[in-house]
């Protein structure tokens, strides 16, 4: 699987999708993506298996 970093940052941070949207269709937490959204988190510090799931969904949504 190739890692887009850059598009699962986008997403991520893309306050147009909803947390809950996104916990639904990528199974991370709200409060993962509540934390990176609100600064208490760093993009960088994710985990491989919290990026691989989104990655995983965008893949889906191609």
């Amino acid at each position: 699987m190739i890692i887009d970093t850059e598009k699962i940052k986008e997403i991520l941070l893309d306050r147009s999708v909803t947390g809950y949207a996104l916990w639904k269709a990528t199974g991370v937490s709200q409060q993962a993506i509540s934390r990176l959204r609100s600064g208490k988190k760093r993009f960088e510090d994710l985990s491989v298996e919290t990026v691989e799931k989104v990655q995983r969904w965008l893949n889906k949504e191609d």
